[in-house]
């Protein structure tokens, strides 16, 4: 069975989809992480939205920055 153009433009556009996602993906968690270092709580908002894990964030963050931060991190790199 003979190779056509439209065949290698559905591969080269479903292999620039898979990149973006990655890229989008990747830029997601550093951004997340790093939201995470600044300000806590929204690293945790983000990850995981406005429920227990947020509310003890800002307790903790309110408590100690260094507990806040420490929280973020396993929020995220955990979920």
């Amino acid at each position: 069975m003979a190779v056509t153009g439209s065949d290698i433009c559905k591969v080269c556009f479903l292999f620039y989809l898979s990149v973006l996602y990655f890229l989008l993906t990747t830029f997601a968690t550093f951004l997340q992480i790093f939201f995470a270092i600044f300000v806590p709580p929204v690293g945790v908002f983000l990850e995981r939205g406005c429920n227990a894990d947020f509310l003890i964030n800002i307790l903790l963050t309110i408590l100690g920055y260094i507990p806040g931060i420490i929280h973020a991190l396993y929020i995220i790199l955990k979920y």
